[in-house]
Order: C-alpha cells, then sequence, then structure tokens
C-alpha cells in the first residue's frame, strides 16, 4: 500500500516538477 500511495504522490510531483522545469527552461530561453 504504501508502495502505491508513493507512487501515486511520486508520479504528481514529478510531473509538477518537469512543467516546472519547462517553464523555468522558456523563460531561461526567451
Amino acid at each position: 500500500a504504501k508502495s502505491i500511495l508513493l507512487g501515486e504522490e511520486g508520479r504528481h510531483s514529478m510531473q509538477a516538477g518537469v512543467d516546472k522545469l519547462a517553464n523555468t527552461v522558456k523563460v531561461t530561453l526567451g
């Protein structure tokens, strides 16, 4: 159960991190 929960949370947080990183790169490159 813990691993499943961690997987769900990890997926969401990773997606958020990727979005944030993409936005940062976009801003940096202008």
